[in-house]
């Protein structure tokens, strides 16, 4: 755009001769202001930090020049009053009471159980596991029955233990945990 041209730049009572610049610095100084100045703010309140992922230091790259041109226009359409760092604050106390009522990633949606919990699935019940005790008059010391989360699931297994509370025998590992957690605590079929 520029040919190689030297120009001089406006003199100024402090200096007796005028300075003598090429004519695309002195254009880029006359017309600069945006690119620079939004580089400027987005420095004040970097956001840049030690990565291995690239796209991490792009993303905060990107909202930190966003949040310096959104104030460079807050201030060009007159709603200003603010500081830099003020804007800045506002922002992040926006974003973080938002969070706050913003819903949970991963957490369940659906309809809330209607009606009292099951006695299995309080945890203040104490729920403990123990030996099942033999009937008396049986020549069987140990007897085994058939564990009830199995049974559910269409398996056949039998155990030794049983939740005293419940009085519903449980293998003590997964089942018993499985019964006394879960709604729905049938063992996922097996592939």
């Amino acid at each position: 755009m520029h040919r190689a041209e030297i120009g001089c730049t406006a003199q100024r009572r402090s200096r007796l001769t005028p300075v003598v610049k090429p004519i695309a610095v002195l254009e880029y100084t006359r017309y600069m202001g945006g690119v620079d100045r939004s580089d400027q703010m987005s420095q004040y309140f970097s956001v840049l930090r030690k990565t291995k992922k690239w796209w991490k230091k792009l993303t905060l790259q990107l909202l930190a020049i966003l949040g310096a041109n959104t104030f460079i226009l807050w201030q060009k359409f007159g709603r200003g009053g603010f500081s830099h760092h003020d804007f800045v604050l506002s922002i992040v106390k926006s974003l973080i009471e938002s969070a706050n009522t913003a819903p949970v990633p991963g957490a369940k949606r659906g309809r809330k159980a209607v009606g009292p919990v099951p006695v299995r699935l309080n945890p203040s019940a104490g729920h403990f596991p123990c030996s099942i005790k033999p009937q008396p008059g049986a020549s069987n010391m140990k007897p085994l029955r058939r564990c009830t989360v199995h049974k559910e699931s269409g398996e056949r297994k039998e155990t030794r233990y049983m939740c005293e509370v419940c009085m519903e025998p449980l293998c003590i590992e997964p089942c018993f945990k499985r019964f006394h957690t879960l709604q729905d605590y049938r063992l996922p079929a097996e592939e």
